[in-house]
C-alpha cells in the first residue's frame, strides 16, 4: 500500500553535504548514495575502480530522522 512507500526527510544533495567531511580527497572516486526506507538510513559509499576491482575509500551512514552519522568507516 502507500504506507509502504517511506519518504525521506533529507535529499540526496544534504546527505551528500553531511557525508562530504568523512570523504577520501580522490578526484576518480565515484560515490553511490542509497536511502533504505525500512531502517530511515542513508548509505554513502566512495569507492574507486581499479581494473576490475572495486576499492572502498570510505562509507558514511546517515540518520534520515536525526540528521546525524551513524557510522563512518574510511579505507577498504
Amino acid at each position: 500500500g502507500a504506507e509502504a512507500a517511506i519518504t525521506p526527510q533529507m535529499s540526496r544533495d544534504e546527505v551528500e553535504k553531511l557525508a562530504s567531511p568523512k570523504l577520501a580527497a580522490a578526484q576518480s572516486a565515484r560515490l553511490a548514495v542509497n536511502f533504505n526506507g525500512q531502517v530511515r538510513l542513508w548509505f554513502v559509499l566512495q569507492y574507486v575502480l581499479e581494473g576490475d576491482a572495486v576499492r572502498r575509500l570510505a562509507l558514511v551512514v546517515i540518520d534520515d530522522q536525526t540528521k546525524k552519522i551513524v557510522k563512518a568507516e574510511t579505507g577498504s
